[in-house]
């Protein structure tokens, strides 16, 4: 389990024994890493892609989305507030890969356009 999540995962002093048997990888205390919709260990731009290509943000119905759809803060909905708890818990990873970035920034682009379409 990480103990620092903004400290980073690579380095071994950040990491603590977790309290389930065999481990706990992809959570913390037990509980999914907010973000990590993909459940992968990382909250990252594939799991931003993941619940924007699913097309539940702020779709307009009440209560019917999971944590891997995007409700990382346990409301029901995927919404701003869910983007905001992800990020100041403070566990996204930083990708330096370019291609990741300009497949994050394509559906960040499709879902505003989604968005406009129902305006």
């Amino acid at each position: 389990m990480l103990n620092q999540p903004s400290a980073g995962w690579a380095r071994a002093a950040h990491w603590q024994p977790s309290i389930r048997q065999g481990g706990s990888p992809g959570a913390k205390n037990g509980k999914p890493i907010p973000g990590d919709s993909n459940r992968d260990g990382r909250f990252d731009s594939a799991d931003i892609v993941h619940v924007l290509n699913l097309g539940e943000y702020d779709d307009g119905i009440p209560n019917n989305s999971t944590f891997d759809e995007g409700d990382w803060n346990d409301n029901g909905d995927f919404d701003s507030e869910d983007i905001v708890f992800a990020f100041i818990a403070g566990t996204y990873v930083f990708d330096d890969a370019a291609a990741s970035r300009s497949s994050l920034a394509a559906a960040v682009d499709a879902a505003l356009a989604d968005d406009d379409d129902q305006m």
